[in-house]
């Protein structure tokens, strides 16, 4: 930034606001619109640069139109800001370009994140050709391994299941997992 320049942040609680702050801060003056930055916990902070005299009257008409949308948290104008600090608005952690990943080792990624999926869903579907206790104990230990919210899902999918569809949300691991390995037992499902 040159000698005379400010740096006019605006901050609010979500993006309407902000949205709000960045319209009126580009209407009200001749300024530029460095970033809108997206913080946790709903806060948006948009950063201004221009002229000191512009980047106070645009913060101050950003100021009040936030206000009458009601979710203003802060604003601040820095004047004559020291070239260091922009090394901190200029940060990046990802460049765009880092982010675009070979093809090998995006395939790679995908297998990765299939691969234990496969094994739960093979698990269910594989053919029986021990003992009824075999087949039951490794159904078993696969059901015991698996969340609440999969054995929902897997309870939701079974045909002739002994727990009503409308309980099964409200069913605990313990009921689900008796009430699928019964189901197995009595081959109809």
């Amino acid at each position: 930034m040159m000698k005379g320049y400010a740096l006019g942040l605006v901050e609010s609680l979500g993006y309407v606001g902000a949205v709000e702050a960045a319209d009126v801060c580009m209407k009200a003056a001749n300024v530029s619109l460095i970033d809108c930055e997206i913080v946790t916990g709903g806060l948006v902070t948009i950063k201004i640069s221009g002229e000191v005299g512009a980047v106070k009257a645009a913060i101050d008409a950003a100021e009040a139109a936030v206000r009458k949308v009601g979710t203003l948290v802060s604003t601040h104008v820095i004047p004559r800001p020291s070239t260091e600090l922009y090394k901190i608005l200029n940060r990046q952690e990802e460049s765009p370009v880092d982010a675009i990943q070979k093809p090998e080792e995006l395939q790679d990624r995908q297998e990765q994140e299939e691969a234990p999926v496969e094994a739960v869903q093979g698990s269910g579907n594989t053919e029986y050709t021990g003992s009824s206790t075999e087949y039951e104990q490794k159904s078993e230990e696969v059901l015991r391994a698996m969340k609440v919210v999969e054995l929902r899902t897997l309870a939701r999918q079974i045909p002739h299941m002994p727990i009503d569809r409308n309980d099964i949300k409200f069913a605990k691991k313990e009921e689900l997992i008796d009430a699928i390995l019964s189901c197995y037992r009595k081959e109809e499902c």
